[in-house]
């Protein structure tokens, strides 16, 4: 898990600003929304508390401990 969160954390950073020229070529972008996608419906459920929306500052904050949050 350690391992595809810091791949998530690499590409989110790639494209913080604007989306990485060499993700414009056809085809390129497509595998690694997949990817995301793969693993965020692998790992949670619907009903996950970590796919629930709060504005709650307590329930962040331990949210926050969590990895995949």
């Amino acid at each position: 898990m350690d391992m595809m969160t810091l791949i998530m954390k690499i590409f989110h950073l790639m494209n913080y600003s604007s989306i990485a020229p060499n993700l414009f070529e056809p085809g390129k972008i497509r595998p690694w929304i997949e990817f995301i996608v793969q693993i965020l419906d692998a790992q949670q459920g619907p009903d996950s508390e970590l796919s629930k929306w709060t504005d709650d500052k307590k329930k962040i904050e331990e949210l926050d401990k969590e990895s995949w949050w």
